[in-house]
């Protein structure tokens, strides 16, 4: 495992917002593989408290970066609301779209629309991956 699993976490709640914009997860709603993942990563063996230290990681992770976790999400009661749509559904296609080799260009081109709004100057295309 090298690559932090809060990641997975933060994806897999991309994916189930997708769409709908609020929803109540869960333990049985992340893969077990992933909770396995978390509580190792986050050295702790109670589910719930290692997903509050994921997502402790992933606000932090986006605040250093001068941003903001795309969701809310409440502890207590599993509540998760979309608090920026439009990138919880571009999160949640483009880990659709790396699946796909086939889709590939179109990833590139979903990214490069994303960055475009964080971005200055020009953006161009130089060809596929």
């Amino acid at each position: 495992m090298k690559r932090n699993p809060s990641f997975d976490l933060f994806e897999e709640i991309c994916a189930e917002l997708s769409g709908r914009g609020e929803s109540v997860l869960i333990d049985d709603d992340f893969s077990p593989a992933l909770l396995k993942d978390i509580k190792r990563w986050h050295k702790d063996t109670v589910t719930t408290f290692a997903v509050a230290k994921a997502l402790d990681y992933l606000r932090k992770h986006f605040e250093n970066r001068g941003s903001a976790l795309p969701f809310s999400y409440d502890l207590t009661t599993g509540r998760v609301t979309a608090v920026h749509g439009d990138y919880i559904d571009f999160v949640s296609d483009s880990q659709e779209r790396r699946r796909l080799m086939k889709e590939s260009d179109g990833f590139e081109v979903a990214t490069s629309r994303q960055l475009e709004t964080r971005i200055t100057g020009i953006l161009q295309r130089v060809g596929s991956p």
